[in-house]
């Protein structure tokens, strides 16, 4: 059984711990909005009861992979808005749900309460990974992209290349946001981690960073440069 964590951020916006990832919760008038659900473990809707009256009327995902996507069996009502690229994995694990995908394209903008949420397609971890950028309240939501835990590029659909041009892209938006809120180990990511991201990208497909044994069994390698570590193969 998942054990939930709410750790306030700002008002109506809450991240939510549960074991390893974490996802975000904003609140508006009369409804609430998930982005992300974790891994299911849990009763997640119960969670939320505790936190907020409204009913969560759209879930959006950063990306499909499990740990993001596992909950969102609990949302059987709500709309689930993903880049299309996304929609043929969590559509794999989700056939019940697949007829309310939505797609969140490059650019569209997701508003709930004080909130304007702006799609940026940031492909690479996924094909259909995307960031959310709110420019008036100055945080970019990274998803598994921008984060201060070991990036994972290894896999189908994974693609080292698509992610340093997607780091690139961030790079140049950077200084519309103060702060990341990632979904993996420290909650709070300072902007200066993108261009060590970006440079250690570069090494590793020019061959300049060696690989080493992964934390775990993983059919890859692991590769270190400062602060950003990569599961690449």
């Amino acid at each position: 059984m998942s054990e939930y964590k709410a750790v306030p951020i700002l008002p109506g916006f809450t991240s939510i711990e549960d074991e390893g990832v974490r996802f975000f919760l904003f609140e508006g008038e009369n409804e609430a909005l998930l982005v992300d659900t974790g891994f299911g473990r849990g009763d997640l809707k119960a969670f939320l009861s505790t936190l907020t009256d409204k009913p969560v009327t759209t879930v959006v995902l950063t990306h499909a992979d499990g740990d993001h996507s596992g909950g969102c069996a609990q949302f059987e009502d709500a709309v689930f808005r993903m880049h299309p690229a996304e929609y043929g994995f969590f559509s794999a694990d989700n056939a019940a749900l697949a007829e309310r995908m939505r797609p969140a394209w490059e650019g569209d903008e997701i508003c709930i309460g004080e909130y304007r949420l702006r799609v940026v397609h940031i492909p690479g971890h996924t094909p259909g990974s995307i960031a959310l950028l709110d420019e008036e309240h100055r945080f970019l939501l990274g998803g598994d992209t921008v984060q201060s835990g070991i990036v994972f590029m290894f896999g189908t659909g994974r693609s080292l290349h698509a992610f340093l041009h997607s780091i690139e892209k961030l790079e140049t938006v950077a200084d519309r946001f103060d702060i990341v809120y990632a979904s993996h180990r420290a909650l709070e990511v300072p902007t200066d981690i993108l261009p060590e991201q970006a440079q250690a990208a570069r090494d590793i497909l020019d061959g300049k960073i060696p690989g080493r044994e992964p934390e775990g069994p993983f059919p890859c390698k692991l590769y270190e440069r400062g602060r950003v570590r990569f599961y690449y193969q």
